[in-house]
């Protein structure tokens, strides 16, 4: 936990060279809670060459001049940013070349990025309580399926306390003018084998960014129905076979006796 300032021209407030393409050196760097700030020109918050697997988490960057991006990135792979600010009203706040930068749950201006090349995607977190209504549901399946209910991306177990985190993809901005929104999302969650009725909800998470969703699993109190199969009559003392189906609202069950 620092502050980082610089005053100078072409001074980043953070650097990382690992060299092109990503290297075997540069790898599995960490920072936590650091405010960084830069007020020179071409200065970045943080500048990343040829660096793999960094990890930046609640930091504020903040440049204040022309050309000083919020972030800059070239060769990286697999960077993730997570509960961070930038402040860039001058730059780009994000400027990136070649391979993948992830930024969850961050407060940035994405329409005020520029991908050269790679992938940048934003995502959000999908905090999920389950319950019959009143009590945690736990271990209850909880799927996040991407456009409304077409394509399945993750699914969790509900905890002891019935919550599940999921990790939501918004949208992926790669080189030039390609952009893929993936809203709407649907967060499922299935309660049949507790005796529970299934329960969805739809966000856009472009609208809400991280968000807590509430899934309240009814409880199926219906009877079950029964209907029975099998010969209307046979030799006295011969085996015979009845099927028995049971269906209710969740489930079908087949049942034979002999």
């Amino acid at each position: 936990s620092n502050t980082i300032t610089t005053v100078l021209n072409d001074s980043d407030g953070v650097y990382i060279n690992g060299g092109a393409p990503a290297s075997t050196t540069a790898v599995n760097n960490s920072f936590l809670l650091n405010t960084i700030i830069t007020q020179g020109n071409s200065s970045a918050g943080v500048n990343l060459v040829g660096s793999k697997n960094t990890r930046f988490e609640s930091d504020i960057f903040n440049t204040s001049v022309w050309n000083s991006y919020g972030i800059e990135m070239g060769n990286g792979r697999n960077e993730t940013f997570t509960n961070i600010q930038i402040i860039a009203p001058s730059s780009d706040d994000i400027r990136m070349t070649e391979e993948s930068l992830y930024i969850r749950n961050s407060s940035f201006q994405k329409t005020n990025t520029t991908v050269l090349s790679g992938n940048l995607y934003t995502q959000w977190y999908a905090y999920t309580n389950v319950t019959n209504g009143t009590v945690p549901l736990p271990s209850i399946t909880v799927s996040e399926f991407r456009n409304t209910n077409i394509l399945l991306i993750e699914s969790k177990l509900s905890n002891s306390s019935g919550q599940a985190t999921l990790l939501v993809t918004e949208v992926n901005k790669s080189s030039g003018s390609n952009i893929w929104y993936y809203e709407p999302h649907t967060i499922n969650a299935t309660g049949e084998l507790v005796g529970n009725y299934p329960n969805s909800s739809t966000v856009n998470f472009t609208t809400t960014n991280s968000t807590t969703i509430h899934l309240a699993l009814a409880e199926d109190l219906s009877p079950p129905n029964a209907s029975f199969n099998g010969p209307a009559s046979g030799p006295y003392g011969s085996a015979i076979t009845m099927n028995v189906t049971v269906l209710d609202d969740l489930r079908v069950a087949n049942v034979s006796f002999r």
